[in-house]
């Protein structure tokens, strides 16, 4: 009978790897939610100014609400990261796909050593 002992030390190193993993993880997930979730609210802003002003005030204020709308919907708020990406769910969801593509190949490798 081949009775195998796994010393309990392993158990405690793949538990710390397992909850240090999923800490990044749900870091990762909380830094993209933050930043797809403000560049929202920005774009819905000038939409919301502009249904907003009225027009009663004087045209010059209502001609400078306007401008400033304009602007701000022209303007991308999106989270770039050094200009080379934007940081949303896109970017979460490239991750995950990649992650799992090299799982996918590390599992294949692992299935021809044996």
């Amino acid at each position: 009978m081949n009775n195998m002992f796994i010393p309990s030390f392993i158990y405690g190193q793949i538990l710390s790897s397992t909850l240090f993993m999923l800490m990044c993880l749900l870091q990762f997930y909380y830094t993209v939610s933050f930043s797809a979730q403000m560049t929202q609210r920005a774009e819905a802003t000038a939409i919301l100014l502009n249904e907003s002003f009225y027009n009663d005030a004087g045209r010059c204020v209502e001609q400078s609400i306007e401008m400033f709308t304009l602007e701000m919907l022209h303007r991308d708020y999106r989270v770039r990261i050094y200009d080379c990406f934007a940081l949303d769910f896109t970017l979460a969801h490239s991750a995950a796909a990649t992650m799992t593509t090299y799982l996918i190949l590390l599992v294949q490798f692992g299935l021809n050593n044996y």
